[in-house]
């Protein structure tokens, strides 16, 4: 899974990431902590509880790819 939000969307067709408020410490807060003398193993470990489902139909469209209805009424973000 990505860590991408629907405000800065990568090209493709759908994809599930990370909504960015809910994303964990970030990976520079780990390297920090271990640079510090804090053991990796010390570290806790940092899950995502909420995901976004963006579908790009403009990159869909572009491919000649099919979107159905029914998965579009599941996508949290529809590009258009």
């Amino acid at each position: 899974m990505a860590a991408i939000t629907a405000q800065s969307p990568r090209p493709g067709i759908p994809y599930p990431g990370a909504a960015g408020d809910d994303l964990p410490l970030p990976p520079q807060g780990y390297t920090g902590s271990v640079l510090k003398g804090v053991k990796p193993a010390d570290l806790p470990v940092m899950e995502t509880v909420k995901f976004q489902f963006v579908i790009n139909l403009k990159t869909a469209k572009a491919l000649g790819v099919t979107i159905s209805d029914n998965l579009l009424s599941l996508a949290d973000e529809v590009i258009e």
